[in-house]
């Protein structure tokens, strides 16, 4: 069907194409919905001309805290670390929803940096994973249908943030956004459980080395980071 549509889609690609398409979907629905929160409530109890201020707050909090990200990713399967950092994500998000309900003015601060990281980190790595499933040449023709996902992602965040303000509190949106992340959990071992493209790959490259690794997540992560900001 895909192919009737005009997508270059080989035979073997289709199911983990749209399996990533709709995680990508997911993750970009979260992101939209829960910066909805992010950016009320801190503009409601900090006003917006303290923004500067936060925005170099999530730059000196981002460089320890993706090092650490960087030194436990190393250690788990991509498919792994996409499904358990969307769990642990959803599980903070659940966190925040309790604390905003406490009215602390420190709790707008705490989700602003930790939202504008987790928002990079879990982009950048589901790239990461999606880069994993499929070659360089698939990549070309495949990561444009993925992207969409993303893109629709982006409408139906912004649809589904409006649609939570008007019938209850903000800060349900964390609870939706939760969900979604323990989906996208779900769609990365679901997409690893599928067989790979029979389409013939190219000679592998070198494996990169630890310290290579790392830099490329940082580099991902930091301008994830800066792009959240807007």
């Amino acid at each position: 069907m895909l192919q009737r549509l005009g997508i270059d889609i080989h035979p073997g690609e289709g199911r983990t194409t749209l399996l990533l398409a709709f995680g990508f979907f997911l993750v970009v629905t979260f992101q939209y919905a829960a910066k909805t929160v992010r950016q009320s409530t801190f503009i409601d109890s900090l006003g917006a001309e303290n923004l500067p201020w936060v925005y170099l707050l999530v730059a000196v909090c981002s460089f320890p805290l993706l090092r650490v990200w960087m030194r436990w990713a190393e250690r788990l399967p991509r498919h792994t670390l996409v499904a358990v950092s969307s769990l642990i994500v959803a599980a903070s998000l659940v966190v925040f929803w309790l604390l905003y309900g406490q009215g602390w003015r420190w709790v707008p601060v705490a989700f602003y940096v930790w939202a504008s990281i987790a928002f990079a980190v879990m982009v950048s790595q589901y790239w990461n994973y999606a880069s994993h499933l499929f070659d360089a040449r698939q990549a070309r023709r495949l990561f444009g249908l993925i992207g969409a996902g993303g893109l629709l992602g982006g409408v139906a965040g912004g649809q589904l943030a409006r649609l939570i303000s008007r019938v209850a509190e903000t800060r349900s949106a964390l609870l939706v956004s939760a969900v979604l992340l323990c989906g996208v959990a779900l769609v990365a071992r679901a997409a690893h459980r599928r067989p790979k493209p029979s389409t013939l790959r190219p000679a592998e490259p070198r494996a990169p080395t630890p310290k290579s690794r790392a830099a490329d997540s940082l580099w991902f992560g930091a301008r994830g980071t800066c792009a959240s900001w807007r």
